[in-house]
């Protein structure tokens, strides 16, 4: 299948286009888009596709799509952007801001730990009906009264879902704004984008719809490794569904997904709900190394501190897939040769479950933003590709 690709691209960048329209026939995608800032202005923006397979909707210019963890990177900006006012220490305990949280041995954890995946409260105790883990005063409740899983600051894995709920939780409390009302206030408003923790119900027809794949047209050998996995320690399973909470396709036996759900699109979970577009995604990392129509999110101090190494190597519990090139500053995955080389050592950014991907790069003078709505098929590989082309483009100008 191949795809009528919409948009524009500046001579030059030709070649990002057309690894996109490639990608349909060589990885299966639904829908897409892809963007790419460079000193300050889009160079590429380009989308094809079906948003909905289930009505044929097509991909639009400005179709949101939720896009799971890039969630994160974009809540590490707006938690960047609080502490470089001088409101937010990042090296200060989190019960400075937050009292409770110091409950069952967790007065010592700092937000930088948070940002970078220590604190140690990967996975929740306990059962978690659907309702509680989009009820934000219940889950800042169980996050008050959970143990930590290991030693804080000792070690670390992926906090997947209660990342949002401790460095939302903060910025609730120093802002005085829920993160979705943060997002809005601080970052999408001043640029002009649609970037939400939480979509408006007025917009929740724009949003496309996620497809989850068949396991047979992705890579089988990884799914069975998952499966395994899990089968041997849960708590992967654990930290990216909230107990299995909020469903999320894993492997080949866990399929379901409960991110298309309209009270789910509605709720704030800013690790895993942030609907945005390719478009946004690109101009939201673009103003974190330079003005976009004079507005800078960070400044380059600000960056520099975000992007040291503060995780790296094996982490606590994983997938069983090899992780140990795996570093991570405070919220931002940093580049890696095996999972994400992004377009070099300054790069920063995070992807999303879908094989979404965002990220800055102030060598390049680059804001990369992809999002599509197909799981399950070749996700790091589209990204990782896009990617390499724009920097092949980049390198031949």
């Amino acid at each position: 299948m191949t795809a009528v690709v919409h948009g524009r691209a500046d001579e030059g960048f030709g070649g990002v286009v057309d690894l996109l329209r490639d990608t349909w026939e060589r990885n299966h995608e639904l829908g897409a888009a892809v963007c790419v800032y460079h000193r300050g202005r889009p160079v590429v923006d380009v989308w094809a596709g079906i948003a909905d397979a289930c009505t044929g909707r097509p991909w639009q210019a400005d179709t949101p799509v939720v896009g799971f963890s890039i969630s994160k990177g974009v809540l590490a900006i707006c938690a960047h952007a609080l502490a470089q006012t001088g409101a937010l220490d990042l090296d200060a305990p989190i019960s400075r801001y937050w009292p409770e949280f110091a409950e069952n041995g967790k007065a010592q954890v700092t937000v930088s730990w948070a940002l970078s995946h220590r604190a140690g409260l990967a996975y929740l105790d306990g059962h978690l009906a659907a309702r509680d883990a989009l009820d934000w005063a219940v889950m800042i409740d169980r996050i008050e009264r959970q143990t930590p899983n290991w030693v804080p600051g000792s070690a670390y894995a992926y906090h997947a879902v209660t990342y949002g709920l401790i460095v939302g939780e903060v910025i609730r409390r120093v802002s005085g704004r829920t993160p979705g009302e943060f997002l809005r206030e601080h970052v999408a408003d001043p640029l002009g984008v649609d970037a939400w923790y939480g979509v408006p119900e007025a917009e929740l027809p724009r949003v496309a719809r996620m497809d989850v794949a068949s396991p047979a047209l992705g890579d089988l050998e990884v799914g069975r490794i998952i499966d395994e996995a899990i089968e041997r320690d849960d708590r992967a399973w654990r930290a990216l569904s909230l107990n299995g909470a909020l469903r999320l396709p894993i492997g080949t036996r866990h399929r379901e997904l409960d991110y298309n759900r309209p009270h789910v699109l509605l709720a704030q979970l800013p690790a895993a709900g942030l609907v945005t577009t390719g478009h946004a995604l690109a101009r939201i990392y673009a103003s974190t190394i330079g003005p976009v129509d004079g507005v800078r999110t960070l400044s380059a101090a600000t960056v520099a501190r975000a992007t040291m190494p503060r995780s790296e190597g094996a982490q606590v519990f994983d997938f069983g897939i090899p992780t140990a090139d795996a570093r991570w500053g405070e919220g931002f995955q940093l580049p890696s040769a095996l999972a994400r080389p992004m377009l070099g050592p300054a790069s920063f950014g995070h992807d999303g479950a879908s094989g979404s991907l965002g990220f800055a790069d102030p060598d390049y003078e680059v804001g990369f933003g992809y999002v599509n709505n197909r799981m399950g098929v070749g996700g790091v590989d589209r990204a990782n590709a896009l990617a390499a082309s724009l920097l092949d483009c980049l390198r031949s100008r």
